[in-house]
């Protein structure tokens, strides 16, 4: 995975997911289970990240 940090200030931040190899590789696939994988996936990946970041008050946005 490669991404973007953008520090705004020392409350808010940015992460900006530039390059994922699984989702990319789910699209290459063409199944249809990238759709999953927003679905079900995401979410938990961008709460590991927010836990990391020990922040609870980050949002996901898209």
């Amino acid at each position: 995975m490669q991404y973007e940090i953008e520090v705004k200030s020392s409350n808010l931040g940015i992460l900006t997911v530039t390059q994922w190899s699984t989702l990319e590789a789910l699209e290459k696939e063409g199944e249809g289970r990238e759709k999953t994988f927003h679905k079900d996936v995401e979410p938990i990946m961008f709460k590991v990240y927010v836990d990391w970041f020990n922040t609870p008050k980050l949002e996901r946005t898209t």
